[in-house]
């Protein structure tokens, strides 16, 4: 009972799946259930942490012709990704649930 009680109360963290790149500046975040999520533009860089636990990665993507970065890596507070480029970035991102899994779609721009 006592187990079932702290399941409850501490649901499992989410698991990341993967990265999806798409053209314009835009990518999806995969994971096997919806982590909690919290957003933010700091000093043109874009960083989004995830309540969820995976491998650390990184990569690049193309926005407007330019290049842009992007890592995810480990806090104690779970993954956080970070976007940035050499010149201001601002960001949307809106989270569904597709397919059994949930996914969070990043839409970047630039200034």
């Amino acid at each position: 009972m006592g187990l079932m009680i702290g399941k409850l109360m501490d649901p499992e963290r989410s698991i990341f799946d993967r990265i999806e790149l798409l053209p314009g500046g835009e990518m999806n975040v995969w994971f096997d259930h919806a982590p909690q999520v919290h957003g933010e533009m700091v000093d043109g860089t874009v960083a989004i942490l995830f309540d969820a636990s995976g491998p650390q990665l990184q990569g690049q993507l193309e926005l407007n012709g330019r290049q842009a970065k992007w890592t995810l890596r480990h806090t104690d507070k779970g993954l956080l990704l970070n976007v940035i480029a050499a010149r201001q970035l601002h960001a949307q991102w809106e989270g569904a649930e597709e397919a059994g899994h949930w996914r969070l779609h990043v839409s970047l721009r630039d200034e």
